[in-house]
C-alpha cells in the first residue's frame, strides 16, 4: 500500500550539495596526508587570520580546499591543532570559540564557493551530513549529543555545537575598497558590499553553518570580478584598511 505525501511537509525537505566537499568520502587517509601537509606549513610560523577568518601563516592563508577540510576536521575533533601551533586570538569572539570560528572559516573556504551575494551553500543540513561523513561525532575529544528521533536520529551522535554562537556584524565591522569594471572606485563596508547589510545572528549548529557559509561568501566576493576588483579588504573583526583612504586609478 502505497501512502500520499502530507503535504504539511513538503516545504521541510532540503537537498544538500557537497560539490568538492564530496572528497570528504575518500578514504580517511588522503586528510589525514592533506593534514599533515598543512600543520607543516603553520608549524613555528606567525599565526593570523584574512578577511574571511581562514588561518595564515607568515602572511599567506590556508586556501587549498583539501586542507581547509582537514583543518575544518581537526579543529572539530582536537578544539586545537597540536605541537607548537598557537591558533591566533580572535577579537569577535571569545577565546573557547577560536577553534569553532577557525573551523567555520576552514568549511567556508573548502565548500563550492558560488555567488558572493546568493546565501545558503553551507547549511545546517550539510554541516550535520559532513561531520557525519568525516566522523567527527565520533572521534572527537569532546561529548557527543544523540538524536532522540524528535530532533535528529535516535541515539545517533552529533556534533555539540551548543557553546557556539554567531554574530555577522560583529565579524565583519571593515570595509574593502577597489574598482568596478567601469573603473570608477569604490569603498563601502564588507556588510553592504557582501551581505546587503543584512545583520544575522545565532547560536549552536545554526550559527556555525551561517559562519561558514560567510566565509564562503566573502572569498567568493574577493575572487569575483564581474563587477568589483577588490584591491583592499579588512581582515575579519578589524577596521583600519579603508580608514581615510584615498584611490587612484590609472587611466
Amino acid at each position: 500500500m502505497s501512502v500520499a505525501p502530507n503535504p504539511d511537509y513538503t516545504s521541510f525537505p532540503q537537498e544538500v550539495h557537497f560539490g568538492r566537499l564530496n572528497v570528504g568520502r575518500s578514504p580517511i587517509d588522503v586528510l589525514s596526508q592533506q593534514l599533515d601537509d598543512v600543520l607543516s606549513f603553520l608549524e613555528g610560523k606567525d599565526l593570523g587570520w584574512d578577511s574571511a577568518a581562514r588561518l595564515m601563516a607568515n602572511g599567506a592563508e590556508v586556501d587549498a580546499p583539501l586542507q581547509s577540510l582537514a583543518l575544518d576536521r581537526e579543529l572539530l575533533i582536537r578544539g586545537d591543532l597540536g605541537g607548537s601551533i598557537n591558533l591566533p586570538e580572535l577579537p569577535w569572539v571569545d577565546s573557547n570559540l577560536v577553534s569553532l570560528e577557525l573551523a567555520a572559516a576552514a568549511l567556508g573556504a573548502a565548500a563550492d564557493k558560488g555567488l558572493y551575494y546568493e546565501p545558503g551553500m553551507v547549511t545546517l543540513d550539510l554541516v550535520v551530513f559532513n561531520n557525519r561523513i568525516l566522523q567527527i561525532p565520533s572521534e572527537s575529544i569532546f561529548d557527543a549529543i544523540y538524536g532522540d528521533g524528535d530532533i535528529g536520529v535516535n541515539k545517533r551522535p552529533y556534533y555539540d555545537f551548543a557553546m557556539y554562537a554567531y554574530d555577522r556584524e560583529a565579524k565583519y565591522p571593515g570595509c574593502a575598497y577597489g574598482i568596478t569594471i567601469g573603473n570608477d572606485t569604490f569603498q563601502s563596508t564588507i556588510m553592504n558590499l557582501v551581505f546587503g547589510n543584512e545583520p544575522f545572528s545565532a547560536e549552536n549548529v545554526l550559527g556555525f553553518a551561517t559562519a561558514a557559509d560567510d566565509s564562503r561568501r566573502v572569498i567568493a566576493f574577493e575572487h569575483d570580478t564581474s563587477f568589483y576588483i577588490v584591491l583592499g579588504i579588512d581582515k575579519a573583526g578589524m577596521t583600519d584598511v579603508c580608514e581615510e583612504l584615498e584611490i587612484e586609478v590609472e587611466p
